[in-house]
């Protein structure tokens, strides 16, 4: 059984020394010699002091929810890692290569991370979310899919693990299964079968996953009866500090304006990061100081999406609208119910192995696949002469 300081943490008293930043491996903790020793272990104690502050704010936040005031359900400031103040940029949401059997092809999925890091030249990498078809992994993939990027990305860019489930439980043992890898934050929906959670009971949610995990935290506001108001996704932002930022998706430009808006106006700290998921829309949500996109496109084009970003980035809005407007027609001819089978069909013609989607999703159709075909010869042929 593996026993991190985390761990530790939560079973000290609330009169227990206040976490530092500073812990050497050769402190006492009361681990025994070959538990230290593990790899996990000691990675896990090299990590930001976030994992023992999470404890400590358990604590308070749930003292703070048990009294009759609750004027000020805060969580006191925790130190988060550093690494996650470097999410932003071109974040591909990665495929997940099923075969013939319904296994993940490991081997697909390594090449499609060295793919996108050395050739693509992306910014981040994303999996287990909706267009990975993460609602369809179980704990243990989830572990295996972070474990393989995080092997082959070699702390060179972040990584972010999705977690699609419905209770708070579910959540955090899937955060659990993957919080000694080199991950520098979990996306997670908000719970949406049916019943829709309070308000309160959102914030309760996103709050318990960080406590529990001590990985920071992006929401992933996407599931249209289960959504997240501009004004309750601010509250989240300023009182959970582990809750580092939102990813907005569902077509909502002007949600995603609100948010940054708010940002502007200092109801949302400085530091939380505000992306975009708004394929169609990727040039608006950069221009308008969006810090990034986890959207679906970005994996089917990454080249012409980090194109896009760089060329807002230096203020080129000429060849911003043009690649803006060679995307939207890629969005049209993959935009379908079968979003993911469709991505896989497009990096297929481009001659990467994306594998098959998950049953019972269908595979592209034919008239799909000639869209994309389409579409993706024009890709091919425009690539060289844009400027990245």
């Amino acid at each position: 059984m593996r026993v991190y300081r985390s761990d530790v943490a939560y079973l000290k008293s609330a009169e227990a020394r206040p976490p530092r930043s500073d812990h050497r491996l050769d402190e006492p903790t009361g681990l025994s010699l070959s538990m230290v020793a593990s790899p996990q272990c000691r990675f896990r104690f090299a990590r930001q002091n976030h994992c023992s502050a999470a404890a400590t704010s358990a604590a308070n936040f749930r003292k703070a929810h048990s009294g009759t005031d609750r004027s000020d359900l805060s969580l006191p400031k925790l130190k988060i890692m550093d690494k996650t103040r470097t999410i932003g940029g071109i974040i591909p949401p990665m495929l997940t290569p099923f075969d013939a059997e319904d296994r993940i092809n490991e081997s697909a999925h390594r090449a499609e991370v060295r793919y996108l890091v050395e050739t693509a030249g992306v910014h981040g990498l994303a999996v287990c979310g909706s267009i990975g078809e993460g609602q369809t992994l179980s704990v243990e993939e989830t572990r295996e899919l972070t474990a393989w990027t995080t092997e082959e990305v070699r702390s060179r860019i972040p990584v972010i693990t999705g977690i699609i489930t419905n209770c708070t439980r579910s959540a955090f043992e899937r955060g659990k299964a993957v919080a000694d890898l080199d991950v520098a934050a979990l996306q997670i929906t908000p719970p949406h079968y049916l019943f829709r959670p309070s308000d309160e009971a959102m914030l309760r949610y996103f709050a318990t996953v960080f406590e529990k995990t001590g990985i920071p935290v992006i929401i992933y506001n996407v599931v249209p009866w289960s959504y997240l108001s501009p004004a309750l996704l601010a509250r989240i932002l300023r009182e959970v500090d582990g809750v580092i930022g939102i990813k907005q998706s569902t077509s909502d430009v002007k949600t995603l304006a609100d948010l940054l808006l708010m940002q502007k106006e200092g109801l949302i700290p400085q530091d939380k990061r505000i992306l975009a998921a708004v394929d169609a829309l990727l040039y608006a949500s950069f221009a308008l100081g969006a810090h990034g996109a986890i959207s679906g496109i970005l994996a089917g084009a990454p080249e012409w999406s980090v194109a896009l970003w760089n060329a807002v980035q230096r203020g080129d809005h000429v060849q911003a609208l043009e690649l803006h407007q060679k995307l939207l027609r890629f969005y049209n001819a993959f935009f379908a119910e079968n979003r993911p089978a469709n991505l896989k069909t497009a990096l297929k013609l481009q001659g990467r192995d994306a594998g098959l989607p998950r049953p019972p999703m269908p595979p592209s159709s034919p008239e799909q696949v000639e869209k994309l075909r389409q579409v993706i010869e024009t890709m091919g042929q425009s690539l060289a002469t844009v400027e990245r």
